[in-house]
Formats: C-alpha cells, structure tokens, sequence
C-alpha cells in the first residue's frame, strides 16, 4: 500500500490491486465507532461518493478475520489508537 500526506498532513492511502488465485465474493467490514456518544464519521476522499460521510470500513483481503480488517481501517482512516 502507497501512502502519503496530503496538504493539511493527514496520510492519504492508495490501494494496490489484489490478484486472486480464484474468483471470490468480496466482502466489506465497517466500524462503528462511538466516541463521546457520537458516532465518528469520515469523508471520502475518493470516488465513488467522494466529499460523502461515511463509517470507517474497507474490504476483507484473504487471511484477514473481518475484526482485524475493522480494526485496520478504523486506525488507517482516521488515526484512533484503540481497538
């Protein structure tokens, strides 16, 4: 995974492609993080629904448990430190 800071410093992170041995059925896991009894949102920085808000989340690679995938992308998109 590519990474880098954009203007105002937080990283931006740029997906590589998968190669599957075999088709499968690609499966998202999403956080939902509730902190101060809010719940955290971020804004997408692609497309498609780029400027959107939306819960922390990504797709589940091989040989990740979907409470690892959650984990990783709450820390990746917006900084948080505990699981």
């Amino acid at each position: 995974m590519d990474c880098s800071r954009n203007k105002s410093g937080k990283m931006r992170y740029k997906a590589q492609p998968i190669k599957l041995s075999r088709p499968t059925v690609p499966i998202a896991a999403d956080a939902v993080i509730i902190h101060k009894g809010k719940i955290v949102l971020i804004k997408r920085m692609i497309k498609p629904y780029k400027e959107y808000f939306t819960i922390p989340g990504g797709f589940v690679i091989p040989g990740q448990t979907t409470r690892e995938t959650c984990i990783k992308e709450a820390k990746e998109e917006t900084g948080c430190k505990n699981n």
